[in-house]
């Protein structure tokens, strides 16, 4: 499965993506916004590949011409809402490539294929209440603001962070 869009491509992860990946995960910033812990090694990142490359949730952002990795995007089964079609939207992206709309392209490519393609009734996503990046691409899109969930998770650091939850109905996404 892949979703093209005017400058990327949406598509399963590989095992050769190791070293496009690792370059992202690597770095403590942004492992710090996505609440993961930064990757030490390049077989922390296949191990992760491993999982995503079986877990069918998850597609590498790739950029339509060099085909480099840059990013990943998720539509995955959410820990609530599991009486209703709904999926979490999760989302990361390389700092190099910030700032160029990049991650609002992949957010719309994949929202289309959850809508249509998976026939979707209900999307959410979730963000660190200090994540200002991923607040202002979450803003561009008919997201409605649910809250914020105090203490929501701990990170690797042992830091507790507050989510804010937002989500968005197909119907609202259509009138867009």
């Amino acid at each position: 499965m892949k979703i093209v869009t005017d400058r990327l491509v949406l598509r399963p992860f590989r095992f050769d993506d190791d070293k496009d990946l690792f370059e992202m995960c690597h770095d403590a910033e942004t492992a710090y916004n996505a609440g993961w812990t930064p990757h030490r090694n390049l077989e922390v990142t296949r191990q992760v590949i491993l999982g995503y490359v079986y877990g069918k949730e998850t597609f590498a952002i790739t950029l339509k011409e060099s085909k480099k990795v840059i990013g990943t995007i998720s539509l995955y089964q959410a820990n609530i809402r599991k009486q209703i079609n709904c999926r979490e939207l999760g989302f990361c992206l390389n700092k190099d490539y910030r700032n160029q709309g990049i991650m609002t392209e992949a957010v719309n490519g994949i929202l289309e294929y959850g809508f249509k393609k998976l026939k979707l009734d209900l999307i959410m996503v979730c963000h660190h209440k200090e994540n200002y990046a991923c607040e202002r691409v979450i803003k561009k899109f008919p997201f409605i603001y649910e809250g914020t969930l105090r203490m929501y998770r701990t990170l690797y650091d042992g830091t507790i962070i507050d989510g804010v939850m937002y989500s968005v109905k197909k119907e609202e996404y259509e009138r867009k």
